[in-house]
């Protein structure tokens, strides 16, 4: 009798990597996802010659499952400059990594930003995180990140100006609740490893995975209705039937299958894309903070700076993240549009908006106690699995290796 495959809701990036290591181990695996391509939250638009990431995202090198599932090299992984250029008392001032750009250490030290006893407070920080393994940061109890960032000792003036605004958009989270084992976590793989992006997009992170899988392993646009036992109901009324079943779905749609009535929170953002013909202060590919804390942007990145294949030849594509809630996007547009005139003066004016991406759920919420426990459950029944980076924290990290926990107690089982 012909062996039944394991089923697969959702092609995002944790139910791809839970499908590769149950196809190496040998077991079919069929996949089925809602949408018209893989991916979930990390999927890229081709629009006018523009490479648009639904929402800005990085990919930090350092993550160690990552290590594991990509090959870099196909990636052609392009790096941001160490630092960020931050708009604080209307001009921009540059605060470089001192590890990775000591050369422009003169510069960070002129932006009185920051004090020697931050500096001093920052190095002691990366030192003590750089021991640590990621086991031992996620056993360390929770608080706030604000409150963390408090006790630590730094000045107010550095973390309103550029600890706020560069964790508020690493978290989505401006009032800075987020846990700060995620904290933790998170500048351990900034400082260890590089950030970056794909040349193509952060699309082709999950494009590598899916060549991993056997063709016609995944089916697009074939939403889930129902899960019971063993079995699925598609929205087209077929049923599929399986060895087991994972659940790999966006959070609310995986409580929505598990038949969970108080589906998860999630931080929320807008993305604004503006087509330029010239960006100025921005002679590096660095990531632009707002340490004003005054008007709707919380950070500004030219993508083209970072990838030259982000935009047409002779073009800029500039991406702004908001954070705050708006009734409309006219009234969001006019906002960004007058704080980039503050800027950037009327070179801005000439910007065409290409696109905005309002995206509800970006990410799931990580206040504590959400990190109280660290690797939440992938084992519904002995054959309903679960898999996604709200089984762990907010990254690629925890997504990838939730598909790989939930395959292992798959195969533990069948």
């Amino acid at each position: 009798m012909e062996e039944q495959p394991v089923l697969i809701v959702g092609a995002g990036v944790a139910g791809l990597c839970c499908a590769i290591h149950l196809h190496q181990a040998g077991r079919k695996v069929r996949i089925f996802e809602a949408s018209d391509g893989i991916g979930g939250r990390v999927r890229t638009d081709k629009v006018d010659g523009f490479l648009l990431d639904r929402g800005f995202q990085v990919f930090l090198t350092e993550y160690s499952e990552a290590r594991r599932m990509l090959r870099y090299r196909g990636l052609q992984l392009k790096a941001f400059y160490p630092g960020a250029l931050v708009r604080w008392c209307s001009d921009f001032h540059l605060m470089a990594d001192p590890f990775r750009k000591p050369h422009h250490l003169p510069w960070t030290l002129r932006s009185n930003l920051s004090s020697i006893g931050d500096g001093l407070q920052l190095m002691r920080w990366r030192s003590q995180l750089s021991s640590m393994s990621l086991h031992e940061i996620f056993s360390k109890p929770e608080i706030q990140t604000r409150e963390y960032l408090e006790k630590a000792g730094f000045s107010k003036k550095f973390i309103e100006a550029f600890l706020r605004p560069f964790f508020a958009g690493v978290f989505l989270d401006s009032k800075l609740e987020t846990s700060s084992r995620m904290l933790e976590f998170t500048y351990k793989t900034f400082a260890s490893g590089r950030v970056t992006l794909p040349a193509q997009g952060m699309q082709s992170i999950p494009d590598q995975l899916g060549r991993d899988l056997p063709k016609d392993t995944i089916e697009l646009e074939s939403p889930v209705q129902k899960i019971e036992d063993q079995s699925i109901t598609l929205e087209s009324g077929k049923v599929v039937e399986g060895s087991a079943v994972v659940i790999a779905s966006a959070a609310a749609d995986a409580y929505r299958l598990q038949g969970r009535t108080s589906p998860p929170e999630f931080q929320s953002t807008y993305c604004l894309y503006f087509e330029a013909n010239e960006v100025p202060h921005t002679e590096h590919p660095i990531l632009m903070l707002n340490g004003d804390g005054a008007g709707p942007i919380n950070h500004l990145v030219v993508n083209s700076r970072v990838s030259r294949s982000y935009a047409p030849d002779g073009k800029e594509l500039v991406s702004v993240s908001v954070l705050e809630p708006y009734e409309n996007q006219e009234e969001l547009e006019k906002s960004v549009r007058d704080q980039l005139l503050d800027w950037f003066g009327k070179t801005s004016e000439n910007w065409r908006l290409i696109r905005c991406y309002h995206l509800p759920q970006a990410l799931p919420q990580q206040r504590p106690p959400a990190l109280q426990f660290p690797e939440k459950t992938v084992k519904v029944n002995e054959r309903l699995f679960i898999c996604g980076d709200h089984r762990e924290h907010s990254s690629l990290q925890g997504a990838m290796r939730s598909g790989r926990r939930a395959a292992t107690a798959l195969l533990s089982d069948l």
